[in-house]
């Protein structure tokens, strides 16, 4: 970037330009929102109230378009229109025509068109706000970001999936910053960040938690929407994606956010996706440093909004507030017999003596174990829920509710991922060890690659869009599907947006048998 950056210097010179002696600084370095297949919202803070363009571009030393300004503001963003999917492209944020140095990991790969069944990989983090030398916990946040950053290598991360109590202990702006966006700047610099309130966030959320995000409130990236940054929904591929708010909103059936539930559910979003996930600050079943059985934003998100999400196919649900690692095994309908009882044992009770027809699955779902759950498409299949309190606070509490399988009390953080008619999730220590994993196949999707003998037809959905003849295809000049070509074990050894010919060469593949995919086209590639 320092030759790109001269050139613009001497070319504001020549101009006639005059840079301001007093260098502009970022408060919170660049950090993604809203993300969506064709555009991307990069967000910030400055020192001082400016407005900023964002130069931006697939080839790192050729950022060739540029984004209208932003508001004059120290909280501002700008907005990146028309991009192509599954697409990486570098940013930089100017002020006139000198850079504002952020993050040195600064660029985009938007998200893939809907339905896409390649893999998605997102960071679960829950109750992590707390900033470096806390009193308590000392630099357990730093601990399981680098822990997280070492296991996961290279690969990039398509979402973090913030589940509340982003900031301690009072949802401040200030702790935001310190909390936050000191602690995670790389990383939101090149990932979508999708929040849910918690209740520390809740005591100054206009100030802080809604001053950090922007939220897809108006269905901005899919789902339906929800006129509120309280709760919202969004597709990444073939996931949907449900955050509710189990602090603020109205929790009961008649409220305006189980009515917008419902609606989403109901929504092609949900109902065409391949996996559902859910995720909100309480969790429906923990104990005992919260109690899911006696504390009434549990109890009324496990007994009025479980029932509706699990009757539309919930695949997994995510929560924090808890400061453990809790899982459940495959369940359905474990809501208990009174949606306004306060007494534990009686909850205990209903649990203990449902077991048998509410836990679906009761092996530990770990492939490298007993084996995946394995479940179908639809109401009532079965849910995991987890969870993910850890991420820099710990607990101490050693009681274990009844529908939990897996409990421990140790920092750390859940990698997510997505391929096709698979989910894998690992739950990684403050260490790097990986002490829970489970996985989830679903048998009923369309086409499976990984399915022996399974010749997908027909070869081409759309003849207007491309053409494929053998291991020769021809792509429009405006093709924005993305084309994936899968080996027979169900890795994916090419993905990309091509335009006008394409070829599968032996250049870049072995021979042998390849499926492919593009939009809905399915079809089989044999190379010699």
């Amino acid at each position: 970037m320092k030759r790109y950056r001269i050139i613009a210097l001497a070319f504001g010179m020549l101009a006639g330009f005059v840079v301001d002696s007093a260098a502009q600084t970022f408060a919170r370095t660049p950090y993604l929102q809203l993300g969506a297949p064709n555009r991307a919202t990069v967000c910030w803070r400055l020192s001082t109230a400016t407005s900023l363009t964002v130069r931006f571009g697939t080839d790192s030393l050729n950022l060739n378009r540029v984004s209208a300004p932003s508001a004059a503001s120290t909280d501002a963003c700008a907005q990146l229109d028309t991009l192509l999917p599954s697409t990486k492209y570098f940013y930089r944020v100017f002020n006139a025509n000198t850079e504002i140095p952020g993050s040195s990991y600064q660029y985009i790969k938007t998200h893939p068109p809907v339905g896409s069944k390649a893999k998605h990989s997102f960071w679960v983090i829950g109750d992590f706000g707390i900033g470096p030398n806390h009193a308590s916990f000392g630099n357990s946040q730093l601990q399981v970001r680098d822990a997280f950053v070492r296991v996961n290598k290279s690969n990039h991360t398509d979402g973090i999936l913030m589940l509340g109590d982003n900031a301690y202990e009072n949802g401040t702006d200030t702790e935001f910053t310190t909390g936050l966006f000191n602690v995670y700047p790389d990383i939101m610099a090149n990932s979508f960040s999708w929040p849910a309130i918690g209740n520390h966030d809740a005591v100054n959320l206009s100030s802080g938690y809604l001053t950090a995000f922007r939220l897809p409130d108006a269905a901005q990236t899919g789902g339906v929407a929800s006129g509120t940054e309280y709760y919202y929904s969004y597709n990444y591929g073939n996931i949907h994606f449900i955050n509710l708010d189990s602090q603020v909103s109205n929790r009961t059936n008649t409220g305006a956010m189980y009515q917008w539930l419902l609606q989403d559910l109901q929504s092609p979003s949900a109902s065409q996706a391949d996996w559902i996930v859910a995720y909100f600050h309480h969790a429906p079943y923990t104990c005992c440093d919260h109690n899911a059985d006696t504390e009434i934003n549990h109890v009324n998100m496990r007994y009025v909004f479980m029932p509706l999400l699990e009757q539309y196919g919930v695949d997994i649900q995510l929560s924090g507030h808890s400061h453990d690692y809790e899982r459940t095994w495959l369940l359905d309908s474990a809501y208990s017999s009174s949606g306004t009882s306060t007494t534990q044992a009686t909850h205990v009770n209903w649990f203990n003596a449902n077991r048998a027809r509410i836990i679906v699955d009761s092996s530990t779902g770990n492939p490298d174990g007993t084996g995946p759950y394995r479940k179908k498409k639809g109401g009532n299949n079965g849910t995991v829920y987890a969870v993910v309190g850890s991420s820099a606070k710990l607990g101490t509490s050693t009681g274990q509710h009844p529908m939990i399988g897996i409990k421990m009390n140790v920092f750390g953080s859940m990698i997510l991922e997505i391929q096709d008619s698979v989910v894998t999730a690992r739950f990684i220590d403050s260490g790097g060890v990986m002490l829970d994993k489970f996985q989830i196949v679903k048998s009923n999707l369309t086409v499976a690659v990984r399915e022996p003998g399974n010749t997908p037809t027909p070869l081409r959905s759309n003849a207007a869009s491309f053409h494929h003849e053998d291991r020769h295809f021809l792509f429009a000049t405006d093709n924005s599907e993305a084309l994936r070509v899968f080996a027979l074990d169900g890795r994916i050894v090419f993905e990309g947006v091509p335009h006008g010919a394409w070829e599968a060469s032996r250049k870049e593949f072995p021979a042998g048998e390849y499926y492919f995919r593009h939009g809905s086209a399915l079809g089989k590639i044999s190379l010699k």
